[in-house]
């Protein structure tokens, strides 16, 4: 079971599915990676073991995602609705956070511990509510970059 995702936020585009952004999940339970794409044509999950395949996904994640959150799957919905299937709302179950567009998700997860893991722009480095002694800037996974 993964304890822990990583939640990238892609950059809102002027087209009118991707004007709120888009989000992704992915995560590790030990040595086989997870990924979790939901897009407008389906869901996309599959899964990497090798260490290059690997490095390569995490990688494009870094290159893509404007913003990558960390948060504890450590929660769990009291009464389970759920609402329309977008990105947030699929991103958003395996965290126990409701959410229905990507901003939304992004505001909850920080509002409940998650930490930054990327945020090259700096814009969201000092939002994270995570508690004191919670590592900021953490290392993560060895991208080899």
């Amino acid at each position: 079971m993964i304890r822990e995702w990583f939640i990238g936020f892609h950059k809102p585009v002027l087209k009118p599915r991707l004007m709120f952004g888009h989000c992704e999940a992915w995560g590790s339970d030990g040595d086989t990676w997870t990924f979790i794409d939901p897009q407008g044509a389906g869901l996309k999950i599959y899964t990497r073991f090798r260490y290059d395949d690997v490095r390569a996904e995490l990688q494009a994640r870094l290159d893509l995602c404007h913003l990558i959150l960390v948060a504890r799957a450590d929660r769990e919905f009291r009464l389970p609705l759920h609402g329309p299937m977008t990105c947030a709302a699929i991103c958003g179950s395996l965290v126990g956070i409701r959410a229905l567009i990507p901003p939304t998700l992004r505001r909850s997860l920080l509002a409940n511990g998650a930490e930054v893991f990327h945020d090259p722009e700096g814009k969201f480095s000092g939002q994270s509510r995570a508690p004191a002694g919670t590592p900021h800037g953490r290392t993560g996974p060895d991208t080899g970059g």
